[in-house]
């Protein structure tokens, strides 16, 4: 199977004069992410005699196209050459850029030519791209030819009975299995992983994910942590995805959707609401389509008795970006903490009078976004949740606090449910630990 170099354990990478980007994830002075691909390259393939670039073109193009992150994190203050820049570009960041890259050690940005590191320290000048340019970015770029209706999404999702959630551990990033009284991996929600500065909070103990049943995966956005985890367990690119219709950048998101639809089976959805089928509901999140984490899809789980109340899977949504949660008409058994425990507008959901209640919170220790934030706890601590801080207490578990066996993996059940240890001779190790 051919990945992009990007998606490699080890590639060497050239620093790029210029580069197309798109920006995928803002948070005013904390934190600034562009997906962006080579501009001289592009530039070619486009004038090239095969005539400018169309999507069927870029689709086999993009697994050798030259693409980059270029993240500016000021570590909540910490680095002060990218909160400057932060803060002088506070609100008036435009959402594509061509922008001209600089090596400097002291400037505010790192350039990721792989997505495990390591980055070269960058200053850039940006300036606007051509209308031409623009047009032939958004036009390859564009997942609406993957958008499939509703009844389609519905008959990919299975319809077997789910017994037990386990949220792996994969470092700072998401990946939870669906897991029937079988013990079989019916889903995943997420198959993410920790990237870019994050990359060492990937557990050495994790040497596979459970794909014998092959599952259907759900993405619930284009994020490269929610991802990734695909990338070092590359059969998983051969299986039925369902991901949310995003405005995605030009370079690893592009090839990531790409690698996706040329091994497996890209199945868009662009609809809103809820599709539910069997044990799987999953509803469109109403956050800003702009912002990745806020406008993809949210799923919960209903356990095997019908009486139960369901699981939660945010993925990176706000609580207030989930409408059914928002207009308080749902109550959860357990839910895992929205955006690893960052910043998720509106307020959590309260802690039900179950002893199975627990809050999942999937992060990696010593994280770049210093990940839970104190916000977060006390928000959660007001909705009920007896949550500790800095260490977990009663009714929080986190990946992070891994075990004899390397991993920190959460098993999430209802009343219920059966337990019991997860026998599997495939050679994962996605057994809960805790």
């Amino acid at each position: 199977m051919r990945l992009n170099h990007f998606f490699l354990p080890e590639c060497a990478f050239k620093v790029p004069g210029r580069v197309y980007a798109r920006l995928i994830e803002w948070n005013r002075s904390e934190y600034a992410l562009f997906d962006a691909v080579d501009a001289d390259w592009f530039d070619g393939e486009n004038a090239s005699s095969l005539g400018p670039l169309t999507s069927g073109r870029w689709l086999s193009l993009s697994t050798g196209a030259p693409v980059y992150a270029i993240e500016i994190n000021s570590r909540l203050g910490e680095d002060l050459a990218a909160l400057e820049w932060l803060d002088f570009w506070s609100g008036r960041l435009p959402t594509w850029l061509e922008l001209q890259i600089f090596e400097d050690e002291h400037g505010p940005a790192n350039l990721y030519g792989n997505i495990n590191g390591p980055a070269v320290r960058v200053r850039f000048s940006q300036a606007g791209i051509t209308p031409h340019v623009l047009s032939s970015l958004k036009r390859v770029t564009d997942l609406s030819p993957y958008a499939k209706s509703g009844d389609e999404l519905r008959e990919a999702l299975p319809a077997d009975s789910v017994e037990r959630v386990f949220v792996l551990d994969v470092g700072q990033g998401a990946a939870n299995a669906l897991v029937t009284k079988s013990k079989k991996v019916l889903a995943y929600i997420d198959l993410g992983a920790g990237v870019l500065a994050d990359t060492g909070t990937w557990p050495a103990a994790m040497t596979g994910i459970c794909l014998k049943d092959d599952p259907v995966v759900v993405l619930t956005h284009w994020h490269y942590d929610h991802f990734h985890a695909a990338n070092k367990f590359t059969t998983a690119l051969n299986r039925t995805w369902i991901a949310p219709f995003q405005r995605i950048g030009p370079g690893p998101q592009s090839a990531m959707a790409s690698s996706i639809a040329q091994n497996g089976n890209l199945l868009i959805w662009n609809g809103k609401g809820i599709l539910k089928k069997g044990a799987i509901e999953l509803e469109r999140c109403t956050g800003s389509t702009g912002n990745f984490n806020r406008s993809g899809i949210a799923v919960w789980v209903n356990g095997p008795n019908h009486q139960d109340d369901p699981i939660l899977l945010p993925g990176d949504a706000g609580y207030s970006d989930i409408p059914s949660l928002k207009r308080s008409v749902r109550s959860i058994t357990s839910l895992v903490v929205s955006h690893h425990g960052g910043r998720a507008p509106g307020k959590a959901p309260a802690k039900p009078n179950l002893s199975t209640a627990r809050a999942a919170m999937s992060f990696g220790n010593k994280n770049s976004y210093k990940h839970p934030l104190a916000p977060s706890i006390a928000k959660l601590q007001k909705a009920g949740w007896l949550i500790g801080f800095p260490k977990p207490v009663q009714d929080d578990r986190r990946t992070e606090d891994r075990g004899l066996k390397g991993l920190g993996t959460i098993d999430l059940r209802w009343s219920g449910s059966a337990i019991g240890s997860y026998p599997c001779n495939c050679g994962c190790s996605i057994e809960p630990t805790q």
